[in-house]
């Protein structure tokens, strides 16, 4: 009766190390599938950003003179005009004049440090103003915008595993994904907002800096006292192709066709 129950005992304990081991190889087979699949994700979403500048120059209908522009690090500015619901945007590249690029990254640098301003600053209005004063001599792009639909990213449509794997963080399609998404909605809620001056976005090869500038409608403030609203994302991915002036090339594609389409169904 004991050998009977030992043996039980160490059938027992035998089927549950055989369960662990195969529990073990399970989680780990699943895993190491689960990443390489999310690494797949990651360099599709870097092909599909980088390589997009081809669609964008060979398209011959759309006006994209300005989108065009796009192709490596530069600050992007951008006004809009209510009546008109037309914005109208400027685009500095490196190439243009080296020198004045290299200060107005400076000067939005110095922005991008104020979070969030809720009172008059003399120091961000003179930045403003001097971008202002730079920014004359370059043409301007008209967009539309259209605000009545949800845009979509390159990289939007995620299966089940994507988003589990991104539970602990954040993957490079999902960090490109949300950049170009923020894009899309600073744009978007520019058209319901009164007291929005203009958008300013900088896009170099490793962040991507968004500024929302508004007129302070505080009682006791000045009509040339600001708020500064500010975003950074972190596109620095290594070696990785994809950086944040492709994703900020794509996005205004995107606004311009959709409002280009919108405008010829009217």
């Amino acid at each position: 009766m004991a050998g009977e129950i030992n043996n039980n005992t160490k059938n027992t304990s035998n089927k549950k190390l055989l369960i662990l081991v195969f529990t073990g190889f399970f989680i780990l087979g699943f895993s190491t599938w689960g990443w390489y699949h999310c690494l797949s994700i990651d360099e599709e979403a870097h092909n599909a950003y980088s390589n997009f500048n081809s669609t964008i120059q060979d398209e011959k209908v759309l006006p994209l003179n300005g989108a065009r522009e796009i192709t490596s690090e530069c600050i992007y500015r951008i006004n809009y005009y209510k009546n008109e619901n037309l914005f109208k945007y400027t685009v500095r590249t490196r190439g243009l004049d080296s020198a004045v690029f290299d200060r107005q990254k400076i000067l939005i640098n110095e922005l991008v440090k104020h979070k969030k301003i809720e009172r008059k600053d003399v120091i961000s209005q003179r930045i403003t103003d001097i971008l202002d004063v730079e920014d004359e001599v370059l043409p301007e792009y008209d967009i539309r915008i259209n605000k009545n639909i949800q845009y979509q990213t390159l990289i939007s449509n995620k299966s089940l595993i994507d988003g589990l794997f991104g539970f602990f963080g954040d993957s490079e399609a999902k960090c490109l994904e949300n950049a170009c998404n923020a894009i899309f909605n600073a744009h978007v809620n520019f058209i319901d907002n009164n007291n929005k001056k203009s958008i300013v976005i900088m896009a170099d090869s490793e962040k991507l800096h968004i500024i929302d500038i508004f007129m302070n409608d505080d009682n006791d403030a000045s009509p040339q006292s600001l708020k500064l609203n500010s975003s950074v994302f972190n596109l620095n991915f290594g070696k990785k192709t994809a950086k944040s002036f492709n994703v900020l090339q794509y996005a205004v594609y995107t606004l311009i066709k959709t409002g280009y389409h919108k405008l010829q169904h009217e």
